[in-house]
């Protein structure tokens, strides 16, 4: 099994837009909302939408470029949980790489999990009846984490759980550009169109720095959609 996601708690399918832009992400065109997910099952091919579904009480974001970026980096839940007042979930599961964890950003406090092959992080006060946290530690510990909190992934893509979708952009070749660049600062945060993120660059590297974002908001500006791609709800 492999699974990375974002979950906020309440109904927010209809933010969704909000979401994207939280992230540094472009909104194409208004959210969709569905009844169900028979009308989104196809889209989770896609590389660049976004696809919301309500599930026990959160609204469950799937999208890899998203969720991979809220997962590793604090600041972008933190971004999320202030913007919509609530609290955020990030979950990953992945057999290949041996990676299993969560973190949940409240206003109380973080909760963080991450075992590869090891225990490389344990923070913040453990849920009452959670898995301990051992070299042992899997996807199924992190789904029981899940459903104490109320989130039924095994349930996630019942026909009847109400659904969202919105398409988004980013500039691949400014993304690609930002991978041989030396900033040292991730080209995620860059690509935050104009917010720094949780660490300021050296002056030395401020004006590189201005022009990179000035190419990733052009970049977005001119994107177009892409080719169905492998699915990006899912690790592979």
């Amino acid at each position: 099994m492999a699974f990375l996601f974002i979950a906020i708690e309440g109904d927010v399918r209809h933010r969704l837009d909000e979401v994207a832009t939280g992230c540094g992400f472009h909104p194409w065109g208004e959210v969709q909302l569905f009844p169900d997910t028979k009308s989104i099952i196809s889209q989770l091919e896609m590389s660049h939408t976004l696809i919301a579904i309500s599930n026990g009480g959160w609204t469950v974001v799937f999208s890899y470029h998203l969720t991979s970026l809220v997962f590793e980096h604090l600041f972008f839940a933190e971004i999320l949980m202030k913007q919509f007042n609530a609290r955020v979930i990030a979950a990953l599961g992945d057999d290949t790489s041996c990676r299993y964890g969560f973190r949940i950003h409240a206003s109380t406090g973080v909760r963080a999990v991450l075992v590869e092959k090891k225990v490389e992080q344990n923070i913040g006060e453990p849920i009452p009846g959670e898995p301990p946290v051992n070299e042992d530690y899997n996807e199924e510990d992190v789904l029981a984490v899940l459903k104490l909190l109320g989130i039924d992934f095994d349930n996630c893509f019942e026909l009847d759980n109400p659904s969202a979708l919105l398409w988004f952009g980013i500039g691949e070749s400014a993304a690609q550009e930002m991978e041989t660049t030396s900033v040292r600062i991730d080209f995620e945060i860059i690509r935050h169109f104009g917010k720094r993120g949780p660490e300021n660059p050296s002056s030395a590297n401020e004006q590189k720095l201005d022009s990179l974002l000035e190419s990733v908001r052009m970049q977005s500006q001119t994107a177009s959609k892409p080719q169905n791609k492998r699915p990006w709800w899912r690790l592979w």
